[in-house]
């Protein structure tokens, strides 16, 4: 039996449906407050009040990883008595089973460790943004295509950026936790629950919950120091003069909306890129490391779209986008 092969029952589709029934049932979020008093008027207020109404699962997270920690914890214990009256017992299951569950019970502090050994100590926290979903524009008989896009990009941006954020923090969390657990199982059945994979997974989850951090240190590595998220380049117009009374103007706003699509596709191809390498590790499916850096480098390099092109005229010599 291949690592992991036990846990391929285990997808994330089943934490997203179990996401879903806490949102439906838990107290906390069916009752949280929307900040506006109002109902949503656009679809990026539909994307902020999603985001404001899951902040009670990180909470609830930890209240699992209390209780599942302390039982791993007082099992190691008791393998560890058994261990004193049966020498065949080994020793490193009870152990692994206290510092497993002391890990588990701490989860909040485990993640931040995790989060300062990747980034470093100096690093500020998790960079959850704030999610501000506007009121849309006004309604009227004649918009042109150009402006229904600005409109469209420009509303759910931030939102759904937003959105991304904290669901990669619930996800990492998850991941973080599910992965104890199979750490903590190690000494029993080591084969099916193999080390590397479960290494892999506590450093991708470390990862995904400091997501924000993570794309700012992949586009300073494709860019150079000093890239991240808040100076990437910006699209203002096409280098073409077309001279008389024609004018680019709607094509150059539309061009703009489109660049803004594409830096959310490439966020939301950079966060599949890990879940692919997740599975990868786990011998899930048909998917590859390959896969998944493909991913991670072609959602970071959709970001800086602009940026990126810049750097292929000045590699080849010719002009596309004005400076």
């Amino acid at each position: 039996m291949q690592p992991g092969a036990r846990h391929k029952a285990f997808d994330w589709g089943r934490i997203i449906i179990a996401a879903l029934a806490v949102a439906l049932f838990y107290p906390a979020m069916a009752f949280a407050d929307v900040d506006t008093g109002d109902r949503a008027r656009s679809v990026g207020q539909v994307f902020c009040n999603t985001f404001r109404n899951s902040g009670g699962l990180p909470f609830l997270i930890s209240c699992i990883s209390y209780v599942v920690g302390g039982w791993v914890f007082i099992r190691g214990a008791f393998d560890l008595i058994k261990r004193s009256s049966d020498p065949n017992t080994p020793l490193r299951n009870g152990i692994l089973g206290l510092i497993v569950g002391a890990f588990i019970v701490s989860l909040p502090y485990f993640v931040q460790f995790l989060h300062n050994t990747v980034f470093g100590d100096l690093a500020s926290g998790y960079r959850t943004p704030t999610c501000i979903g506007s009121d849309g524009t006004e309604t009227k008989p004649y918009v042109p295509l150009d402006e229904m896009l600005t409109n469209f990009v420009n509303n759910i941006k931030d939102p759904i950026m937003a959105l991304i954020s904290i669901m990669c923090i619930i996800l990492g969390a998850a991941m973080i936790f599910w992965n104890m657990v199979r750490l903590s199982k190690f000494g029993t059945d080591a084969k099916t629950n193999a080390l590397t994979p479960i290494l892999g997974n506590l450093l991708i989850g470390a990862l995904l919950v400091a997501v924000g951090q993570t794309l700012d240190v992949s586009l300073g590595t494709l860019f150079g120091g000093g890239m991240n998220q808040a100076n990437v380049a910006k699209y203002s117009s096409i280098a073409y003069d077309p001279g008389g009374s024609f004018s680019l103007d709607r094509f150059n706003n539309a061009m703009k909306a489109v660049f803004v699509f594409l830096y959310i596709v490439g966020a939301l191809s950079f966060v599949r890129g890990f879940f692919v390498l997740r599975n990868a590790l786990d011998g899930q499916g048909q998917a590859t490391k390959g896969q998944a850096f493909t991913h991670i480098i072609g959602g970071t390099l959709l970001v800086n779209m602009p940026g990126f092109i810049h750097v292929i005229e000045r590699t080849m010599g010719f002009q596309i986008l004005a400076p």
